[in-house]
């Protein structure tokens, strides 16, 4: 996906009167694009948190919409934690821990208090071994009873990887080479590919339709079969 996404976002730029796209700046771009339509899929999980404060239901994942949770379910993954003086350390890719997604072992470790403070003193008494609770500081969680130090895991959804379009030099020009070691494709699901063109090219300052980026990929993908025989 990615090398078409290039070669369209190229070609516009081209057209628009840009300059030449490098891949360096494509890759930077792409990035950013990948990530922006990534967050907005939270953006759900929001609405189903305003809902719930209402009176409407339930949040998280398992109520996103089907579509949306099927693009997001590709990035589920767990890791077991590691313990630090008195905390435990989330993954370094984590975005999102699902519902219910620490584990102390088989156990399914609550979400305390907010404040650390109140979530100390009140987990003093409501939280046990078999009743363990958790209270999240930034890039770590502390679980209540301290005497928990490892058996715990984390289910979460990851950050996507940063895209990469890499390239061998053949006879001066770049040619795209998916065979490098360092290459990776976009993450997102392969109907998201005009949107990540069309983000790119905002980005670039230019705006236009999906109908126009779906005419620029017909182009391309024709040129390339007539090449390829």
């Amino acid at each position: 996906m990615i090398d078409l996404i290039f070669q369209v976002v190229k070609t516009i730029a081209n057209k628009e009167l840009r300059g030449n796209l490098t891949p360096a700046e494509f890759n930077f771009l792409g990035t950013q694009a990948q990530n922006k339509i990534f967050r907005e899929y939270f953006i759900d999980i929001e609405k189903q948190q305003y809902k719930q404060n209402r009176g409407y239901g339930g949040i998280g994942l398992a109520n996103m919409p089907i579509k949306t949770r099927e693009k997001v379910d590709v990035f589920s993954t767990s890791a077991t934690l590691n313990y630090s003086t008195d905390r435990f350390v989330l993954p370094s890719d984590l975005y999102h821990i699902k519902q219910r997604g620490i584990l102390y072992n088989s156990l399914v470790v609550d979400e305390g208090q907010v404040s650390r403070s109140s979530f100390k003193n009140s987990s003093k008494t409501a939280s046990s071994i078999t009743f363990p609770q958790y209270h999240r500081e930034g890039s770590d969680i502390i679980i209540t009873p301290v005497e928990i130090i490892t058996g715990v895991t984390c289910k979460y959804i990851r950050q996507p990887l940063a895209p990469k379009w890499t390239y061998a030099i053949v006879s001066s020009s770049e040619l795209f080479d998916n065979t490098a070691i360092d290459f990776q494709d976009f993450e997102l699901h392969v109907s998201e590919m005009d949107n990540l063109a069309i983000e790119i090219l905002s980005l670039l300052g230019i705006n236009i339709r999906d109908l126009d980026v779906m005419k620029y990929a017909e182009g391309i993908k024709q040129k390339e079969e007539v090449k390829n025989g």
